[in-house]
């Protein structure tokens, strides 16, 4: 079926470095024990397959620049939200408001507003809830100016790394 929508050389090109990708998943996942590579062989063939067939050819891709800035930023924000999260756990008294806010997506493609809301979740105090269409309503530990800062930031390198300006975006962040 892959094969009738694409020509073999695309295909090829498309799968190649999922391969490697999915095999090197695999490797980590198992702590490079090579007796798990008979399982891990059927694995990562059907992993591939799924893949090929949910990710459309010339969907999206990602910039080097957009790679460059982000991964600085997630890797920092990850750290930043894990030591709030163990501060809270060890300092029971660090104040907890939580509560829901829309925030107006100016992403202008889903896969780019897909990756931001699996994305908010390694800002400190935030968990994605819900991504319908250009809203993405997000659970916070507390109301804060800096969670609106932070979604504005984290939403500007996604755009980057997706190569997309962002849009206009209409109705208020509440």
């Amino acid at each position: 079926m892959l094969r009738d929508q694409l020509g073999v050389g695309t295909l090829l090109r498309r799968a190649a470095p999922r391969v490697v990708l999915l095999a090197l998943l695999w490797w980590v996942l198992t702590g490079g024990e090579t007796d798990s590579w008979l399982v891990g062989s059927f694995t990562i063939a059907g992993a591939l397959i799924v893949s090929l067939a949910l990710l459309p050819a010339g969907g999206w891709r990602w910039t080097l620049t957009g790679v460059g800035r982000f991964v600085p930023f997630f890797l920092w924000q990850s750290l930043v939200g894990g030591l709030d999260v163990a501060l809270r756990a060890l300092r029971p008294a660090r104040p907890l408001d939580p509560a829901f806010l829309e925030y107006p997506l100016g992403l202008p493609s889903d896969p780019a507003r897909v990756f931001m809301a699996n994305t908010v979740s390694l800002l400190p105090g935030t968990l994605s809830a819900e991504l319908e269409g250009q809203r993405l309503r997000v659970h916070t530990l507390t109301e804060n100016p800096k969670v609106l800062e932070n979604l504005r930031e984290l939403e500007s390198r996604v755009a980057g790394l997706f190569g997309l300006e962002l849009e206009a975006v209409r109705g208020s962040e509440s």
